[in-house]
């Protein structure tokens, strides 16, 4: 679920949905589905997550290494787009700004792009060393991206475009780490599989 604005709610489904919504509180009728958004045919894997650096661009990702985005989130099945980026098992994905996106695979890697809608092209791959599958990232600026892993890593970067620029702290044992979330560049929480919080006042 992502909500840019009290006026634009998008959330996920499996398979391949998009949910819309302009007025959140409106119960189920105020709730739009753009089914299918990803390939209706075999590629139509479950959507793991979204991120909304606005009402003009939302990023979804699934299971086969698709990055779905749109410019008009509510617009329908057909105002979203497909882009395969290469890596199988996208996991997370966060928007800071229509200009940076970063998503982690279900492995060792990073994805970013600082054109989200331009294409495969515009998607770089990075392999962070030490790291076993990447589980959630979540980037309160374009200067801080935070991702965990479930191995208990936390993955930190000031400069997430950057060759080499991610750091692996291990935090937590051999536990799960399942998302993350940073409000701003002081603070993030998050989760293992074991049903604990885990805070860092200073993230990088």
């Amino acid at each position: 679920m992502s909500c840019p604005s009290s006026n634009l709610c998008v959330a996920i489904e499996t398979p391949g949905s998009v949910l819309t919504s302009n007025n959140p509180t409106g119960g189920a009728a105020a709730w739009k589905r753009a089914a299918n958004v990803v390939d209706g045919g075999s590629q139509n894997g479950g959507l793991n997550a979204v991120s909304c650096a606005g009402t003009g661009l939302c990023v979804a990702v699934d299971d086969f290494g698709n990055a779905v985005t749109s410019s008009n989130p509510a617009g329908g099945a057909a105002a979203w787009k497909v882009t395969n980026d290469g890596q199988v098992g996208l996991a997370g994905v966060s928007c800071p700004s229509s200009d940076l996106c970063v998503a982690v695979a279900a492995s060792t890697a990073v994805v970013t792009s600082t054109n989200p809608t331009g294409g495969a092209a515009a998607w770089k791959v990075t392999n962070v060393d030490g790291t076993n599958s990447l589980s959630g990232v979540s980037c309160p600026s374009s200067g801080l991206c935070v991702a965990v892993d479930q191995s208990g890593n936390v993955v930190t970067s000031s400069n997430p475009t950057g060759a080499a620029a991610w750091t692996v702290t291990h935090v937590n044992g051999n536990n799960n780490l399942t998302g993350v979330s940073c409000p701003g560049s002081g603070f993030c929480v998050t989760e293992d599989g074991n049903g604990n919080v885990i805070t860092g006042a200073a993230p990088a």
